[in-house]
């Protein structure tokens, strides 16, 4: 509650700021439009901004799940010593490297278009996923290694009962590290690629508002995806680690 006390004083302060420099016309209306402007803004255009939140979400539910599965496959590989190594030459090269930075070459292979997008989503959120959750592995392997071996329990079984739940915790933090890096990714895609191809998400929606030099449009559009964020942090892996990983400590 404390907390949350002190973040509402803080968005209030925000939003005096702003007001106030509005109304001292420090910059002009149309680069710096009301709150009140904003909001008249957001509710007038609040179906298409749904349904293109909605379109966002689909595109990241995708790179999540096969993210999830190509980082399930790495790291049940990763077992193997050489595949081990190369696996880590693969996560030195590819972590640091911004996904916008390999625009170019997606667009030559896949073409402008909702695939570019989702090979630039699954490349934000499979390597930290795959880091933290092969960590969690390496960890329950040095943890439980030789009992695991002592009583001779199968692979299928280890990974089943052992290595998977075991590594939650990794799961978790690596899905928050993969969301916030492939939301961040997916905006940047279709706002770049709106210039080539239309697209329908929220990145998408911004590009269109400032083409058409519709400011509080764009301003909603932001605020749609602050919006989006909060949510998905404080009400999705919030309860989830509420409801796992702090129930269980």
């Amino acid at each position: 509650m404390v907390k949350n006390r002190y973040r509402i004083i803080f968005v209030m302060i925000l939003l005096i700021v702003w007001e106030t420099v509005v109304k001292l016309e420090l910059f002009s209306v149309i680069a710096m439009p009301s709150l009140m402007t904003i909001i008249k803004a957001f509710i007038f255009d609040i179906d298409d901004i749904l349904v293109a939140v909605l379109n966002s979400f689909l595109v990241i539910g995708e790179g999540f799940v096969i993210s999830a599965v190509l980082a399930l496959i790495l790291v049940v590989m990763s077992r193997h010593p050489i595949l081990n190594d190369l696996i880590e030459f693969l996560i030195t090269i590819f972590h640091p490297l911004p996904g916008v930075a390999l625009l170019p070459l997606i667009l030559l292979w896949v073409g402008a278009g909702r695939g570019t997008i989702l090979v630039i989503v699954v490349h934000a959120i499979l390597w930290p996923l795959l880091i933290n959750v092969k960590q969690e592995v390496q960890r329950i392997h040095h943890d439980y290694g030789q009992l695991i071996h002592v009583f001779s329990i199968p692979r299928s079984q280890r990974w089943l009962r052992i290595y998977m739940p075991g590594s939650l915790p990794g799961i978790i933090s690596g899905s928050k590290i993969g969301w916030s890096r492939g939301w961040r990714g997916f905006i940047s895609a279709e706002m770049i690629f709106s210039i080539v191809g239309k697209s329908n998400g929220v990145g998408w929606l911004i590009a269109e508002k400032r083409y058409s030099s519709d400011t509080p449009g764009l301003f909603a559009g932001i605020l749609a995806i602050i919006l989006c964020s909060l949510v998905v942090e404080r009400y999705v892996f919030n309860t989830i680690e509420k409801k796992t990983i702090k129930k269980w400590a």
